[in-house]
């Protein structure tokens, strides 16, 4: 279970000032869309902060996925995936949080599996949102795949 201290919007929350939104990849969505959608984040000197680029069947990020970039990024990400990139290499990803998560549920390609290699943080990030087991997607933990930790 997740636990949200609502900012604004003229949410009502329940006792002791909190929304519980039940964990898992359907409530993650939702959480994710009420709160990204309608915020501006066509800010140019943010949408740098994380640089795409494809290499055969791989789409590697490097950089930081947040709320001034996660739009651009979601629509290059798609794009990709729909020109037939498998993987989605996040090793080089230095922040990764709600929209980096939402990016990665978009990205799913129907009716296929996407292999998502994580950065230890981001796979941290990954688990935590219960996305480990999400249908269309293989989560790996770079860090294991090389013997570490």
């Amino acid at each position: 279970m997740v636990v949200v201290r609502p900012v604004d919007r003229g949410v009502r929350p329940g006792a002791g000032g909190t929304l519980t939104v039940s964990r898992g990849p359907v409530a993650v969505r939702r959480f994710l869309e009420s709160t990204l959608e309608g915020l501006d984040v066509r800010e140019p000197s943010r949408a740098d902060r994380c640089s795409v680029h494809r290499d055969g069947s791989v789409l590697h990020l490097v950089g930081d996925i947040d709320i001034g970039n996660w739009s651009m990024l979601r629509e290059r990400v798609a794009a990709e995936i729909g020109a037939g990139v498998r993987t989605l290499d996040l090793t080089a990803v230095r922040y990764f949080g709600a929209a980096g998560v939402r990016v990665v549920l978009d990205a799913r390609p129907s009716g296929g599996t996407l292999t998502v290699r994580c950065a230890p943080a981001v796979y941290r990030v990954m688990r935590i949102s219960d996305l480990l087991d999400e249908e269309g997607l293989v989560v790996t933990d770079a860090a294991v795949e090389r013997g570490g930790e």
